[in-house]
């Protein structure tokens, strides 16, 4: 079976083509040895045989050698790899084919010289040495150079960072005599000023390393010619004004570059103007130099060039217009520069003008003041814009008296407390955003802005997994206890706090789980004893599922909670976080078990869901320990906001000195704390509710089936 090959014409080697990478979309391949990718059409392609014989016994008669890169070209007079011309010296003659065979020491000659190769450029690449030559491509093609020369390993890097670059200055010296010689424009004696640089003579030479300079001096002197003529033709196109002279060596000290050489071109022009000013000295004209900058004349175009940055004499002719114009003068000239950088040059007048004023006139949302579009700041996360001012405004007011979640965008109010991720990139956006804040009267205390990088790192820090909360004092840090320990030490007040229920950690604990613990306290606590059933809804707060902090309060009449440390939104019942939905707003899923769906349950159902799974619970205490009024503390909406106070509702017999809500919560705990599912004590309407929430599809009988059938259904396809 045939099996092709082919080679790389940067560094020839010829290599299989199952090792070919074919770049994607392109007609081009990388050479697995050198990395240099080329056209794939200009690999020398041959096909082997099984028995290994090589390609043919000679070259077809159209068959030729080009003298520039040594390619062996068919059925065409211009060169595949370098494009030179076929010579007639070159076509008199077919050129037999080298034979693909190889010796075995061969073979390992050209691996070891590839190891080589890519050893050195590796040491280029990092930097050892007194590195001259940059590119990879001139490395290869200098290595490429010195192997010809058969040099030793121990003097191969020296040659290619020595010797090449004077070889390269010979070749550069001769071709610009030989360029300068066919342009009697252009006087002789001017050849340094004139020359090639060093850059382009090298990266000639690279498509040619294997020629000696004699040989590969038509290459570069063609393709810098080239390269250099296209340049200048641009010049003259842009510089009418400035001698043919004055464009060749912009390119010469540019490196052959137009964009640099057009660089040194706006300068040059420009003091070319300024020193005819200074010859008028201090007459009267001298004093109308205020007043040319927009007169339209060649010296006003170059000097708004050079002072601003701009790329052409259109758009400095553009930015005139706006200066002169009614509409746009009264701006400041830093607006109408960035005005014309940021729109559209190549409109008609009148649709650029459209698009100007558009750009100028841009709204805030919050002052509903116009400003230029480049003085307003976006929100990283949603694209909000604001100006400056607003910016200002926002930031330093929620920086000092609100949290850090209140730093959302102040329009649209995005992201929200529960979206950590986005809202993480929103204060880093935002940081950046004060840290380069420049206005003329406004600026940011340093200060200010460390304390809201510390409120931001303590907001984050929160997020830890191995942050937590002193159950004595309410200081929180980064756990740093011992791996298999089960309770941390406070760093401020000393005392231990079990690890896993966050409960203050006593004695009695040492040796029992969190459940066993609290079994224990229940029936030998004196003060759990004595304060009975409000003290247990106490002990068994609300937790923010976020951060973790613990509130000794119940879960009141809204169940929608507010954590004051993170600003996570939670349901107390359950804790599951509420979310934010196109369709409902702010929402959250609770589960059937949670205190949302069980607190319209009749007192009698949850004790009797209790009493099936042999659950204790507490109905009634002494007399003498009786109130009146619910003690339970619980956190109230007032006219001054969120505050924690004491229930006060009625307490009715049977209720353990609770009131009716705080008693089915107490209820509720001991149901969930067991992990008992209410779906044994629901009615039929109550089960088609929940096959509803759960997208449950359950064919309808009697009654009785019906109970029967969606308890079924959902404690098989909707676990707890």
């Amino acid at each position: 079976m045939a099996d092709s090959s082919w080679t790389c014409p940067i560094c020839t080697v010829n290599n299989p083509r199952s090792d070919l990478k074919i770049i994607e979309n392109s007609n081009r391949a990388v050479c697995p040895v050198c990395s240099m990718s080329s056209e794939l059409d200009t690999y020398n392609q041959v096909e082997r045989t099984d028995a290994g014989t090589s390609q043919s016994a000679t070259a077809s008669s159209s068959s030729w050698e080009c003298q520039v890169c040594t390619f062996v070209n068919s059925d065409t007079d211009c060169c595949q790899i370098c494009e030179n011309r076929q010579s007639s010296s070159s076509s008199s003659a077919a050129v037999p084919s080298a034979p693909l065979e190889q010796s075995e020491s061969e073979a390992s000659a050209i691996a070891d010289r590839n190891a080589r190769l890519l050893d050195t450029i590796r040491r280029a690449d990092s930097g050892d040495g007194n590195n001259q030559i940059a590119d990879s491509r001139v490395i290869i093609a200098a290595l490429a150079a010195a192997g010809d020369r058969d040099i030793p390993d121990a003097k191969l890097i020296d040659w290619v960072r020595q010797e090449w670059p004077r070889r390269v200055d010979r070749v550069r010296l001769e071709a610009t005599r030989r360029y300068l010689a066919n342009r009697p424009d252009l006087k002789p004696h001017a050849l340094e000023e004139l020359a090639f640089s060093q850059h382009e003579v090298s990266e000639a030479m690279a498509d040619c390393p294997h020629l000696s300079e004699a040989d590969c001096l038509p290459v570069v002197l063609d393709q810098c010619s080239r390269r250099r003529e296209r340049a200048v033709q641009e010049l003259a196109q842009l510089y009418p004004n400035l001698s043919c002279r004055d464009h060749h060596a912009a390119v010469a000290r540019a490196d052959g570059s137009l964009e640099k050489a057009l660089d040194q071109l706006n300068g040059l022009v420009l003091d070319s103007y300024l020193g005819d000013l200074s010859l008028a000295g201090d007459g009267p004209d001298a004093d109308a130099a205020a007043c040319v900058a927009f007169d339209g004349s060649q010296f006003s175009l170059h000097t708004l060039m050079v002072d601003h940055g701009l790329r052409s004499e259109s758009i400095a002719r553009r930015l005139t217009k706006l200066h002169n114009h009614e509409d746009f003068g009264h701006h400041q000239l830093e607006d109408l520069v960035e005005a014309v950088k940021a729109t559209d040059c190549m409109l008609d007048e009148e649709n650029w003008l459209e698009e100007v004023s558009s750009y100028m006139n841009k709204q805030c949302p919050i002052c509903t003041e116009k400003y230029p579009r480049h003085q307003f700041l976006a929100m990283v996360n949603c694209g909000c814009e604001l100006c400056q001012e607003c910016f200002y405004g926002f930031v330093t007011t929620n920086m000092k008296d609100m949290h850090v979640t209140h730093l959302n965008c102040p329009v649209c109010r995005y992201p929200k407390a529960n979206d950590v991720e986005a809202l993480q990139l929103h204060f880093q956006h935002m940081l950046a955003q004060i840290a380069h804040f420049q206005h003329p009267a406004l600026r940011f205390e340093p200060d200010d802005v460390n304390r809201l990088q510390d409120r931001l790192f303590d907001w984050q820090t929160m997020r830890n997994p191995d942050f937590v909360w002193c159950s004595h004092c309410g200081t929180g840090f980064e756990l740093d206890a011992e791996a298999g320990q089960n309770r941390f030490t406070c760093p401020r007040c000393r005392r231990d706090t079990c690890r896993e229920c966050r409960k203050p950690w006593e004695k009695q604990h040492k040796g029992l789980s969190c459940e066993d613990f609290e079994r224990w306290k229940q029936e030998n606590d004196p003060e759990f004893q004595t304060r009975g059933v409000a003290f247990y809804l106490q002990q068994h707060g609300i937790e923010c599922p976020a951060c973790h902090f613990k509130y000794a309060l119940a879960g009141g009449g809204c169940l929608h909670f507010v954590c004051r440390m993170c600003r996570a939104n939670f349901c107390s019942g359950c804790g599951n976080l509420f979310q934010h939905t196109d369709s409902q707003g702010l929402a959250c899923r609770h589960p059937r078990s949670c205190l949302y769906h069980l607190r319209d349950f009749d007192i009698d159902r949850l004790q009797q869901l209790l009493r099936m799974h042999k659950v204790e619970f507490r109905s009634f205490v002494p007399d003498d320990e009786e109130f009146d009024e619910c003690k339970v503390m619980e956190q109230k909406e007032t006219a001054d906001g969120l505050v924690d106070e004491a229930c006060s509702r009625r307490v009715h017999p049977g209720r353990a000195n609770l009131c009716d809500k705080h008693y089915s919560e107490y209820l509720v705990t001991l149901i969930n704390r067991n992990r008992l599912d209410p779906v044994e004590i629901m009615t039929s309407d109550e089960l088609v509710a929940v096959c509803r929430r759960h997208g449950l599809q359950v064919a309808l009988g009697s009654e009785e089936v019906n109970v029967a059938e969606l308890k079924k259904a959902i404690l098989a396809q909707c676990p707890l």
